[in-house]
């Protein structure tokens, strides 16, 4: 009986995909969302029914996977039915864009380009600066604890400033997209320094064995795809093999011992010497690992303190409003490595916070919807963020997936607020009467060039704008 349940379940979400890829293409929203989900239930199927082995797996597990398999499955679907329904209306109502259809003429931009390219040039040199300075390059280079170089009050050597090294991800994504522009516009030297700065940032998260590792070669290979003139195909195939790389390097030592810079060399070996088989799956296991988190997350029922559940839904940093501290205290961990799923808090929480959530998601959505209007390429960014949060919100606390929703949101509302006041402020165009406008065509008289009061004309105007008939 479960598995025909299951069958029928992944043949509706198979329905979802197939429409929802003709209707809006591989936009983030609906289809990339439900693509992720139902391969997730596909990696979780398959670890259940023994068709695959996941061996991260066995750190963490309480069994959750095999008693709580319907239950999520069914939240999985759940999910994947209710993104569906809130597109349900753009399906009827209006053609949307397709993501493989867009492209930008960077040209565009070209004239600002080389304000933003100092000042974003000189903020990374003096950031580049700063942390080599007050990083522990002992630990960097070489540490036996996961997680070591995340910690701020561990690798940064002076104190107050570990904030910085929260900066370092969205510097390097920063950095990534910056060098794809210039790029696509062939300021080569420009885009060699921003992609030397984004190699920085992955390179230290792959030595941390961190999957956002994969975000700046990401980022270069979206925005080359969309603003470049030309195909660029050798350096878009090197950041899609680079993020490959940078992805199941960081998974594959998650669970050794040794982590660092120092082993990057070793996890390249280790890639090249692997089958392709074993590494294709290896790679769907990892990235769906939020599943077998959801499932592990439902053994037991931890008890959140409120203003624990409060900072949850908080946008500022730690640094502000101290969470870092409090989460040390309230924050509950299958084990020492492995969170808790920021679904599962959200279950914990209450129906107040859970309905705070629902309402939050929406706005986002509905603010994706009407950027998306507006500047595409604008709206394709902020629905990858809130994809991305939805998608980390499995796998870690809910303070962690809320934050690229909130980055989502405050692109979005700037992006609204600057369409709105640009609108507001196009003056508007100056018209003749309609009867002297006429008039004036019958007479072959040409029409006046410079801008007109709207309505009828003064006497002074059509003195000075149209010439004398002679009698």
């Amino acid at each position: 009986m479960e598995t025909a349940v299951v069958m029928v379940l992944l043949a509706i979400q198979i329905a979802y995909i197939s429409l929802s890829v003709s209707r809006f293409g591989f936009a983030p929203f609906p289809t990339l969302a439900v693509v992720y989900l139902f391969v997730a239930q596909i990696s979780l199927i398959a670890v259940k029914w023994e068709i695959l082995e996941y061996p991260f797996l066995q750190y963490y597990t309480r069994g959750g996977y095999i008693t709580y398999f319907m239950p999520v499955i069914s939240v999985y679907f759940a999910i994947s039915s209710a993104v569906m329904a809130i597109f349900a209306k753009d399906m009827r109502t209006h053609q949307s864009t397709k993501f493989a259809a867009q492209q930008i003429d960077v040209r565009q931009i070209d004239r600002l380009l080389p304000a933003v390219n100092f000042g974003f040039g000189v903020f990374m040199v003096i950031y580049v600066f700063i942390m080599v300075l007050i990083l522990d390059w002992s630990i960097v280079w070489s540490n036996s604890v996961y997680l070591l170089m995340t910690r701020p009050n561990d690798v940064v050597t002076v104190s107050g400033v570990g904030f910085l090294l929260s900066l370092m991800p969205f510097a390097a994504i920063l950095a990534a997209v910056l060098a794809a522009i210039n790029i696509s516009l062939s300021r080569t030297a420009w885009g060699i320094f921003f992609g030397v700065v984004a190699l920085m940032g992955t390179f230290y998260y792959i030595g941390a064995h961190q999957r956002v590792a994969l975000l700046p070669p990401v980022a270069f290979f979206v925005v080359l795809s969309v603003v470049g003139r030309r195909t660029h195909l050798f350096l878009r195939s090197l950041s899609a093999v680079l993020a490959v790389f940078s992805l199941t390097s960081a998974l594959a030592g998650r669970g050794s011992g040794t982590h660092g810079i120092s082993t990057i060399f070793d996890a390249f070996v280790r890639a090249v010497g692997s089958d392709l088989l074993d590494t294709a799956s290896s790679l769907m296991l990892n990235l769906t690992e939020g599943i077998f988190v959801v499932a592990e997350s439902l053994v037991g029922e931890p008890v959140y303190p409120l203003l624990y559940k409060i900072l949850s839904f908080s946008p500022l940093p730690s640094v502000i409003d101290n969470f870092q501290s409090i989460s040390r205290v309230s924050q509950v961990r299958i084990t020492r490595y492995v969170p808790y799923s920021g679904y599962v808090e959200l279950y914990n929480f209450g129906i107040v916070f859970l309905l705070a959530f629902v309402l939050f998601f929406w706005i986002s959505i509905r603010i994706y919807k009407n950027v998306l209007k507006r500047n595409q390429y604008i709206g394709l960014a902020c629905g990858f963020l809130i994809l991305l949060g939805l998608i980390q919100l499995f796998a870690y606390p809910l303070r962690n997936g809320l934050k690229p929703l909130w980055i989502a949101d405050i692109v979005g509302v700037g992006a609204l607020l600057y369409y709105r006041g640009r609108k507001t402020a196009e003056p508007q165009q100056a018209t003749l009467d309609p009867g002297l406008q006429r008039a004036l065509v019958r007479r072959d008289v040409p029409l006046p060039t410079r801008p007109l009061p709207a309505g009828p004309l003064s006497a002074a105007h059509r003195g000075a704008s149209l010439p004398r008939r002679r009698i």
